[in-house]
C-alpha cells in the first residue's frame, strides 16, 4: 500500500527540539537544531521502512524515537545519514537508576546490535520527566550510560529531554528562569552535562504563550522568526542556573 507523504506526517510527532549547549559558566555557545519526533501511538501507521524513506525523500537528517523500537532500529539500518536519537523510556528509569549492571544490559540489548550500521547520536534518558516524582532516577542512569560509551570510546552523547514548564517565565526571552522544583533535579543534570560537553534537549512549544497573550507576545516568538529571540532566551534561562 502506498502513502502519500501527507497521509504519512498526519502520524507523526512533529516538534522542535532545542539542542543548547553552553560553557562552564552557564552562558550559551551553541545554537539549535531541528529534525523530526517519530511517534508510534496510533493505528493503521505505515510501516517503519516506508517512513525511513519517506524521511530520505524530503532530506531528513536527524530523528527522534521515543524508546529503542527494534522494528524502527532495523528499518534504519544502513542509513548512517540520519542521525538517530533513541530514548530511555521513563518506565525503565526506576530500575535502571539502581543498578549499573542493568544499564549495561539494557545497553546490550537495545543499543549494541544497531552500532554497526545505524548512526546513534543521542541516547536521551527520559522525556519530560524532570521536574517530577521520578526526575531524581534521570542523573545516575545519565551517569551509568555516560561511563559506559566512554569507556568504549562510541561517539554518542548521553543527554535527557525536559520541557518548557521548567520555566518559571518564557517571556520576554532574555527573562527566562527554571522553576525553583526544577532546579532541585535539574542543575545536576546540567552540571554533568557541562563536563561532558554535551547538550541537553527542551521540546519548546512557544505557540501557546503565544496563544494565551497575543496582544503582548509577537508572532515571531512562536514562530522562531526572529533570530534574536531565541538567542536571549536561551541565554536568560542559562543565566539564572
Amino acid at each position: 500500500m502506498l502513502y502519500s507523504p501527507k497521509k504519512l506526517f498526519l502520524f507523526f510527532f512533529s516538534c522542535i527540539v532545542l539542542i543548547v549547549n553552553y560553557n562552564n559558566n552557564g552562558f550559551v555557545t551553541a545554537a539549535n537544531s531541528i529534525g523530526l519526533n517519530y511517534g508510534l501511538l496510533g493505528d493503521n501507521l505505515p510501516s517503519p521502512s516506508n517512513v525511513i524513506n519517506l524521511y530520505k525523500s524530503i532530506d531528513i537528517t536527524k530523528i527522534r524515537i521515543f524508546d529503542p523500537n527494534t522494528e524502527v532500529l532495523n528499518a534504519l539500518r544502513g542509513h548512517r545519514d540520519i542521525a538517530v536519537t533513541v530514548g530511555v523510556r521513563d518506565q525503565d528509569l526506576a530500575a535502571l537508576a539502581a543498578s549499573e549492571e542493568d544499564v549495561k544490559g539494557w545497553f546490550a540489548t537495545n543499543i549494541e546490535p544497531y552500532l554497526s550500521d545505524v548512526n546513534i547520536s543521542f541516547i536521551t534518558v527520559g522525556n519530560e520527566v524532570i521536574p517530577g516524582p521520578i526526575g531524581s532516577q534521570v542523573l545516575p542512569v545519565m551517569q551509568s550510560l555516560t561511563n559506559l560509551v566512554k569507556s568504549r570510546n562510541l561517539p554518542i552523547s548521553i543527554s535527557t529531554v525536559v520541557a518548557m514548564w521548567n520555566l518559571e517565565q518564557s517571556y520576554p526571552p532574555s527573562a527566562g528562569m527554571f522553576t525553583s522544583q526544577a532546579r532541585e533535579q535539574l542543575v545536576p543534570v546540567l552540571k554533568l552535562l557541562s563536563q561532558t560537553s554535551t547538550p541537553i534537549l527542551v521540546n519548546i512549544y512557544p505557540y501557546f504563550p503565544y496563544a494565551s497573550d497575543p496582544v503582548s507576545i509577537p508572532f515571531d516568538y512562536a514562530t522562531f522568526n526572529t533570530e534574536a529571540i531565541g538567542t536571549r532566551w536561551t541565554i536568560g534561562l542559562f543565566k539564572h542556573v
